[in-house]
């Protein structure tokens, strides 16, 4: 009987809780219109060329019509908590040693990671990210590799130290509730 109760104020809790969230959680961080203006636009104009269109599955940027900066800051650091941190395992040679006995050569999984593991890490990031602000409802959008640069972060072995994550993350948002890109959004 104890149980049940418990289980009952559980449920009855997490309804409450809904109730007062509504459809749509807190944005994480609310920005005043002045904080908004100083976070430079970046650039996402440009002419595109067979060699720039054929990287649109790296190079991209999200928007969504209707959406505040303080949806699309949280939206961005949402999916990027999905993207990052990521860890990846490369497979390496199977050998036998009297210290380890037979397994993953240690050093030849270290220097495996070390050649392959940065671009996959990258492109896990980039597949996360696109899936999350496309479940979010956010259309793709590709630009060319140096205008990507100035909003994005390229990781692979590290992490980019907060402060950069920060100013990226913003001029994400910026971009992604700023005005509809002209030119024809990507499949998702």
């Amino acid at each position: 009987m104890k149980r049940l109760i418990v289980v009952a104020a559980l449920l009855l809790s997490g309804t409450a809780q809904a109730e007062v969230l509504g459809d749509k959680p807190a944005p994480v961080r609310t920005f005043a219109e002045a904080d908004i203006a100083a976070i430079p636009r970046p650039n996402i104009v440009f002419t595109p060329t067979s060699e720039i269109t054929g990287n649109y599955h790296k190079y991209h940027y999200f928007h969504r019509e209707g959406t505040s900066f303080d949806e699309a800051y949280a939206d961005v650091v949402e999916c990027d908590v999905y993207a990052s941190g990521i860890s990846v395992t490369t497979s390496a040679p199977m050998v036998w040693t009297p210290q380890t006995g037979y397994g993953a050569d240690p050093a030849a999984q270290a220097f495996s990671n070390l050649v392959f593991g940065s671009d996959i890490r990258r492109e896990l990031a980039r597949n996360n990210r696109r899936f999350c602000m496309g479940v979010k409802g956010y259309s793709r959008y590709g630009i060319d590799e140096g205008n990507w640069k100035t909003f994005n972060l390229e990781e692979g072995l590290s992490r980019a130290p907060q402060q950069e994550r920060d100013a990226a993350l913003a001029k994400q948002a910026l971009v992604a509730s700023g005005p509809k890109p002209e030119q024809e959004a990507l499949e998702p």
